[in-house]
């Protein structure tokens, strides 16, 4: 909708430029646009002192704009509110003055460049587009009837629209859960909501559940009970709890929970139909857990809401590539990271070899590749002659391919179908490398197509803007599939916020208490 109507809204939203198409940031590149403003911040002095990791900082500004809009708050007026309510040590609204400057200097790099970030997208939308009497026309000609569903998972610039839009439409039909709201910490407004009750000329109650057993409300009762104080009934909810397993460690809990799964299933249940539920997944949990599914030959599948592409050693590898191929970048890998890329490109190159690999042939001063004929025949003879020439050709594609001959999202692509699948590197199809290299490929064709507005004026300054985001931390909303592919069918595993966002309810819910933090 701001596409379409952007010449209409862009003037008056404040864009330097509202003749020129605008430019829609993803999360993933608004980070990236957010690190440039905060690493030269961080190199004056800015946030000293403070205890977070920069990553830590980008997301949180990141959120303070996004937040303003949800809230239907301009961006000062967030940040007076933030310093007018802090009531801890006055050192740290010196943290929060930085943090205002970084919010304030991504907000004039957008309106200057026609870049819309999420804040701007809502903000744009709140209080410019729903208030065009072009905007109400269109969408009255297009729409006669309004249904919305809970109302109480919106925030107060998505009530407000549903909001104008009442008079619009010949009926409106609002469904309001008293029971939700679990969207408040990504602004949802559930008391604001109320406010739907005087504007709709009938309401109609619901006071019993038509899914909830009477057993699973009772236990919802108790544990209302205990969290809350409550005073509710409690009487049978015993019942709605099909089985306990109990172990001193958390590893000896995920092992003894299989027979229970399988049980479930031999007696008719759908892996589909249950859910493991953990408050905190980390990746000790998450590997234990996926492990055990595999050997009970259970179906599975991971819901994640967000990750960290740094972390994934493929990644890793690929990127260490990238930078090899494009020495005149100035990002120098580590001899460690080009012995974990040789042993992950090259199937039966164990960690060890690779490291031998590395030590003979790769400078990382000069940020060279040597050609393998300075090997020495005993190494060769340890390695083996059909690995060397696997390593000899890697270095050759990149030198051939390398040095900004092709953009990165192209090279990073080559490097996989014209090299790195092929069959003398990965005898047996590599579904991880597949998914690293789609993730890889479409987040840097975004920010080659996004690179202009952001003012990256090179193939240099992109590449340089990728690798560094990523292993600074960036976090990813979509990250790569790692490994098998995940069966939607199978058991979900999940922490509790993303159960209770993804709005798909089981039968059955497995609560996984590890007494893990983070």
């Amino acid at each position: 909708m701001t596409t379409i109507f952007w010449p209409l809204v862009a003037r008056a939203a404040g864009f330097n430029r509202p003749f020129q198409p605008p430019t829609f940031l993803t999360y993933d590149l608004a980070q990236l646009l957010m690190w440039r403003i905060v690493t030269p911040m961080l190199a004056d002095g800015a946030f000293s002192d403070l205890r977070l990791r920069p990553q830590q900082i980008v997301s949180q500004v990141l959120d303070t704009l996004n937040r303003a809009a949800l809230n239907g708050l301009t961006l000062e007026e967030a940040i007076q509110r933030q310093m007018s309510t802090w009531s801890g040590e006055r050192d740290h609204l010196n943290h929060l003055k930085d943090a205002a400057t970084a919010a304030r200097r991504f907000r004039s790099r957008c309106l200057q460049n026609n870049l819309l970030d999420l804040s701007l997208v809502v903000q744009v939308f709140d209080t410019q587009l729903v208030k065009h009497p072009e905007f109400r026309r269109y969408f009255s000609e297009r729409f006669r009837h309004l249904l919305v569903d809970n109302i109480e998972e919106q925030t107060p610039a998505g009530q407000n629209f549903i909001e104008s839009l009442m008079d619009t439409t010949e009926t409106t039909a609002i469904v309001y859960d008293s029971g939700g709201g679990y969207k408040r910490f990504l602004a949802a407004d559930p008391l604001g909501a109320n406010r739907f009750r005087k504007l709709c000329h009938q309401e109609i109650s619901f006071e019993k559940s038509f899914t909830a057993s009477f057993p699973l409300i009772r236990l919802s009762n108790l544990v209302e009970n205990y969290l809350l104080g409550a005073k509710k009934p409690e009487t049978s909810a015993d019942q709605a709890v099909l089985e306990t397993v109990t172990g001193r460690y958390r590893r000896q809990i995920v092992i003894g929970l299989m027979p229970s799964l399988l049980r479930l299933m031999a007696d008719g249940m759908e892996a589909g139909d249950i859910a493991i539920i953990t408050p905190y997944l980390d990746g000790s949990l998450r590997y234990s857990l996926i492990k055990e599914m595999k050997r009970a030959d259970i179906p599975y599948y991971l819901l994640r809401r967000r990750s960290s592409p740094r972390d994934e050693p493929q990644i890793r590898a690929w990127l260490t590539w990238l930078m090899i191929g494009h020495p005149d970048w100035g990002i120098r890998p580590t001899s460690y990271d080009v012995a974990e890329a040789f042993s992950l490109s090259i199937a039966g190159l164990d960690p060890v070899r690779a490291e031998i690999i590395t030590q003979e042939l790769y400078d990382p001063e000069s940020h060279t590749l040597f050609p393998v004929n300075q090997l020495s025949e005993k190494i060769v003879e340890r390695v083996g002659w059909d690995r060397v020439e696997l390593v000899e050709e890697i270095r050759q594609w990149l030198l051939d391919n390398g040095q900004d001959r092709f953009p990165i999202d192209v090279f990073l692509y080559r490097l996989f179908n014209s090299l790195l699948a092929q069959p003398r590197f990965q005898p047996q199809p590599d579904l991880t490398s597949a998914a690293v290299c789609d993730w890889l490929v479409r987040t840097a064709s975004r920010l080659r197509q996004a690179s202009d507005p952001m003012e990256l004026r090179t193939t240099s300054d992109i590449g340089q803007t990728f690798i560094d985001g990523i292993y600074q931390g960036l976090v990813t909303a979509n990250p790569p599939e790692i490994g098998e592919p995940p069966d939607p069918d199978g058991v979900m595993i999940s922490t509790i916020y993303g159960y209770l966002l993804a709005g798909k309810p089981v039968r059955v819910q497995v609560w996984l208490d590890t007494a893990a933090t983070g």
